[in-house]
């Protein structure tokens, strides 16, 4: 009797993990995430009135920077550096895919030359096709300094631009854009942003590890990526007090050893 009661509460306490497990899944890809800067945005947003003229560009710039956190929460790839006074980098891969400077009922569009890759080259094919078929992205600014291409972009140009960032940049498989609760080398969203904007404030330096100190990195030549302090072979956790920066040959070399 003792054995059959113990065998009925062990099929019962199965039978309802299982079901928590269903439930649990199943509330993660219906219900949406969301991170700070999509929060903050819509607080703006209900703040603006919206018979105005002059906040219909406000608004389209605040539904773009809650399109860009979404963005984030769910591809991986994609994240947000916001530099206080200044403008926000859209990095991808880890890599600087373009920078958006606020102004009055315009925002600037700068693409740097380096480093090249495949997302900045579609990206500017995309910008040049619009151009010649739609008539967006004509307000060009003469090259800069530091960038090869500046646009003065308007409402429809950030919506195109938020198109193709949500559409067009290569997502990781399933298996690696999996909650972390079972992907647990798949940081956080607000974890990568906070681990990207402590190695910019730093002065853009790698950490090193135990066989090279630390040193300066340049981001438009050197490849970075995030990287666990304690690795993850060794129990280390997907927590923000876990990831860093580190450049791509630091990172290789230092393989499962701890920082």
């Amino acid at each position: 009797m003792d054995c059959f009661l113990l065998r009925t509460i062990g099929v019962f306490i199965i039978k309802n993990k299982l079901v928590y497990s269903l439930l649990a899944c199943r509330r993660e890809a219906i219900m949406p995430r969301y991170g700070q800067i999509h929060r903050i945005c819509d607080f703006v947003h209900r703040m603006i009135p919206k018979r105005t003229a002059s906040a219909q560009f406000l608004l389209c710039a605040v539904d773009f920077l809650k399109t860009l956190d979404s963005i984030q929460e769910h591809n991986p790839f994609v994240t947000l550096s916001i530099q206080t006074g200044d403008g926000m980098w859209i990095y991808y891969k880890l890599q600087r895919l373009y920078f958006v400077h606020p102004a009055q009922q315009h925002m600037r569009l700068l693409i740097f030359e380096n480093p090249e890759s495949s997302a900045k080259s579609a990206l500017l094919e995309m910008i040049n096709r619009a151009r010649k078929n739609s008539n967006l992205f004509s307000k060009r600014k003469k090259k800069g300094a530091k960038s090869e291409w500046q646009w003065w972009i308007g409402k429809a140009d950030l919506e195109r631009l938020a198109r193709f960032t949500e559409k067009k940049l290569v997502r990781p498989n399933k298996r690696m854009i999996l909650t972390a609760s079972t992907h647990p080398r798949n940081f956080a969203a607000e974890d990568r942003q906070v681990a990207l904007q402590v190695f910019e404030r730093s002065g853009f330096y790698c950490p090193g590890y135990v066989r090279r100190k630390r040193h300066k990195v340049n981001p438009a030549k050197d490849p970075i990526e995030f990287d666990h302090i304690l690795p993850h072979s060794r129990g280390g956790s997907n927590s923000v007090f876990n990831v860093q920066v580190m450049c791509s040959s630091c990172n290789r070399k230092k393989h499962n050893r701890a920082a």
